[in-house]
This record gives structure tokens, sequence and C-alpha cells, in this order.
């Protein structure tokens, strides 16, 4: 049986999560709000009206993205005043995770304006939850740089950290971010998601050297790498101290600590005494 529909406070300001590819996806609650407020800010009006006509809702859309979305406050603050009630989506997710809107929430709780979160559909938590990885801990680093020294300090870092990792990665950078992966963490468990919750959802699961045999890379990934448990050291020290002497000889010493952390899941810390005896 389906709920009550939620009576909405005015003024308010709710984050409205909406379907991430299958529209089935949104909520009760989800439709409800965007029904009852009195607008509603999109990116796209033109992606959003397609949500919008699939469940009959007839509303007020108002543009609002990184390129407006400073310009806009004091129209929708005005609104705010005269007591109405806005929705925030983006064009498909959970709006604010590497989309816009950081301005107005920060900006409305500065200001009163009561802030509600409807949650519902998210690209990165779906690509972690198929990923098969432990997710007792988890971190996401939003768009991987395309600059190849950005990119590669990111990977490191991912790489480091002792969790698995969510990043999304555009077709155009896949192949750069497998090759930065190889190099880095040879033999680390990755999985590429894409289409999720569509009808043609992929998920290819195994190392960068593998991944990078497959042809068919098209759209956007949300990549996650497979965390390394910290602390389970199989190298002896004089191997250790072999590799950072060997990678030291083209780099800093400092990035072959993180390139020699990284590839045995030890944290960085615990190579500074190998590498002042190499000194």
């Amino acid at each position: 049986m389906r709920p009550l529909p939620q009576q909405i406070e005015k003024p308010a300001l709710y984050i409205v999560a909406t379907p991430i590819g299958n529209l089935g996806d949104i909520t009760y609650r989800a439709i409800d709000i965007l029904s009852s407020v009195d607008f509603i800010l999109c990116e796209d009006t033109r992606q959003t009206v397609k949500l919008l006509n699939a469940y009959g809702i007839k509303n007020e859309l108002v543009s609002h993205h990184k390129f407006n979305e400073h310009k806009k406050l004091e129209t929708i603050f005005s609104r705010f005043n005269k007591g109405e009630a806005a929705a925030l989506v983006s064009d498909a997710g959970t709006p604010l995770v590497c989309d816009p809107g950081n301005v107005l929430v920060k900006s409305a709780i500065a200001a009163g304006v009561p802030v509600f979160s409807v949650p519902g559909p998210c690209s990165v938590i779906s690509a972690l939850t198929l990923s098969g990885f432990e997710l007792g801990s988890f971190e996401f680093r939003g768009f991987l740089p395309k600059k190849k020294s950005a990119m590669r300090e990111t990977i490191r870092d991912a790489a480091n950290s002792g969790m698995a990792s969510a990043i999304l990665v555009s077709v155009h950078n896949l192949k750069n971010a497998l090759l930065a992966i190889n190099d880095i963490c040879p033999g680390r468990q990755i999985a590429l998601a894409k289409e999720m919750t569509k009808i043609h959802e992929t998920v290819y699961r195994g190392t960068a050297i593998e991944l990078m045999e497959l042809e068919d890379f098209k759209g956007e990934f949300v990549l996650t790498l497979e965390g390394q448990a910290l602390g389970n050291q199989t190298a002896s020290d004089e191997q250790l101290k072999a590799e950072i002497d060997e990678l030291a000889q083209s780099m800093t010493v400092n990035e072959a600590l993180k390139i020699v952390a990284a590839k045995h899941g030890i944290k960085k810390n615990r190579l500074y005494d190998l590498a002042k005896l190499n000194g």
C-alpha cells in the first residue's frame, strides 16, 4: 500500500534524488515532493521534463546549473521569502555529488531556510555495491583529472588508501587511467560500471591490463579500485629498499615512496626509514 503523501514545509528546499537510468527507481516521496513544491531547480529542463512527463507531474522548471547558480540566488531567495518551497534535482542521481547545488544549499542553511534530503539513486553507491569489494570503508574521489600528473597522483593516493575508491572516468580518459593503474599498482582488481540500472547495465571486472583488452568502451564509467589491506607486507626490507633506489634514479624519493607503498599496500610513513638508509 502506498503511504499517504507527505505534507511539505514552506519555505523549504528539498534535495531530491532522481533515477540514474531506470525511471522506475524514483520513490513515492520524490514524486510527492516534485508535485507539491512551487518550483523545481534543475540542471537541464529538457532532461527533467522527461521525468515529470513520465509521472504526470506538472510544475515550473527553473534552470539551475554550474554557470548560473550564483546569479540565481537572489531570485530563488526572493521566492523563499514569499513562503515558497523548491526542489533541487540534477540530471540524474543524487544532487551535489559532483553536480551543482552546494552554493544554494550552503546559502539556504546560512539563511535559516529548512533543507531536507529526499534520498534515492546514486551512481557512486551503485557502482561500489556492484564491485564485489570490501566496503566497510570507502572513499569517493570525484572525476579523475585529465592532466597526467594529477591523474597519477589521484590514483597513487587511492591505491595507497587501504580502502575501495570510486572514481568517475570519461571514456576519453579511461585508457590513460588503466595505464596509470597498471603502472602504479599492477595486479590490483578494478570494477568498471556503466549504464547502471538500464537494460544494458554492464560491469567489467579484472586487473588494468586485462581490462585494456576490451574494445567496447563508450560513455561514462564509475571506476572502483579495490582497497588493499595496509600492513600486509610480504616483501623484505632489502627488496623494498632496492625498489625505492631504482625508482629514485628517475624521480624524487617522495614519488618513489608513493609508488612502492601503493604496490605493496604499505603506509608511506613506514618506508621513510628505508629511504633514509638509502640516502
